[in-house]
């Protein structure tokens, strides 16, 4: 077994649980409606690569070669001594070209039955990406939405998360205790980079112009928001819920809010109130309860019999009215005196 084999089981052992599959196939045999794709060998005449299937070959290699497994030994010799299959033999479609099979695939797996997630879509155009690099990258991301029936600001979507997360894999995920590829969120980091200040944090290029490629990914900031997201301390991430995106994009963009959450470690709800944000829901609260407290007016006369809960109601918001004005009254006034 040479070097490279070596590091694509362990990686497989590793990340893809390919022990899973192992024992799956030893106990239930291969399942025939999923073959191998492969397409003739451009380096080794008369062999062949396999472009779909790479996990399933993997696993049939240890059943009939234990001793292939880098790691992991005693578990995958335990799985072949129980075995009831060990195929020798299995399906494979061949293909012409390498291009045939991505388009079976990206049948398959974008607008088929077998839907990928997304960042096995993202992956998938990627590959497919590289076909079109004589083509700008707004035809290219438009010709890659007519092959899967999609549209082309999606298609940039996904590539260009993925062009970030391939740095996030590069750098071992930054080494955040347990996560991998098999459980790492693709959709929050596409989400993410869809704020425009997470977007401008994490690299020159504006992601939402869907005109270029990722370019000028720091590193360093790139981490700072992998572990936002993903590093969890009690169960729990400095983002927390996916909602709150939006207020860390509105931090990053308020030095003093940044600086407090960034190197002072305070918790996004604290740091939030040194941003713009609270005066913007304080004012644009206000904003909505007028015009809904007007357009109740507009229709008072078209209501023959209110209700008691009306009245109650229409009280408690005189109420809470004449409370709020005079907070606000006393907060400027004391401004205005300074």
């Amino acid at each position: 077994m040479g070097a490279q084999d070596k590091d694509v089981f362990q990686y497989m052992l590793e990340n893809v649980n390919l022990v899973d599959l192992l024992l799956s196939i030893s106990n239930q045999g291969y399942f025939p409606g999923e073959p191998l794709l492969v397409t003739p060998s451009t380096t080794k005449p008369g062999k062949y690569e396999v472009l779909e299937g790479n996990r399933r070959l993997a696993a049939l290699a240890l059943l009939l070669n234990p001793e292939l497994a880098p790691i992991k030994k005693d578990t995958v010799k335990k799985i072949v001594d129980e075995a009831h299959f060990k195929p020798e033999e299995v399906p494979v479609l061949i293909y012409d070209s390498r291009q045939e099979v991505l388009k079976y695939l990206g049948y398959r797996h974008i607008t088929g039955v077998a839907q990928w997630d997304s960042l096995a879509k993202a992956r998938y155009l990627a590959q497919l990406r590289d076909q079109y690099r004589d083509l700008e990258y707004a035809t290219a991301t438009k010709e890659l939405a007519k092959i899967i029936g999609s549209r082309s600001d999606y298609v940039h979507k996904l590539l260009a998360g993925f062009q970030v997360y391939e740095k996030i894999e590069e750098n071992n995920f930054f080494k955040i205790p347990e996560l991998k590829e098999e459980n790492f969120k693709f959709s929050l980091l596409t989400t993410a980079l869809s704020y425009k200040n997470i977007n401008k944090y994490i690299t020159s290029t504006d992601i939402e112009e869907n005109v270029q490629e990722v370019e000028n990914i720091d590193i360093d900031h790139l981490k700072d928001l992998t572990e936002w997201m993903f590093k969890e301390s009690e169960g729990r991430t400095r983002l927390g819920e996916s909602r709150n995106l939006k207020t860390l994009n509105a931090i990053i963009n308020a030095p003093r809010a940044f600086k407090a959450f960034k190197d002072n470690g305070r918790p996004l709800e604290e740091a939030k109130f040194l941003t713009n944000e609270p005066k913007e829901i304080f004012s644009g609260s206000i904003r909505q309860a007028l015009d809904r407290v007007l357009d109740a007016k507009l229709q008072s006369h078209q209501v023959e019999a209110p209700s008691s809960i009306d009245l109650e109601n229409l009280k408690e918001l005189v109420q809470v009215s004449r409370e709020l004005y005079q907070i606000v009254k006393n907060k400027i006034t004391s401004t205005e005196e300074i």
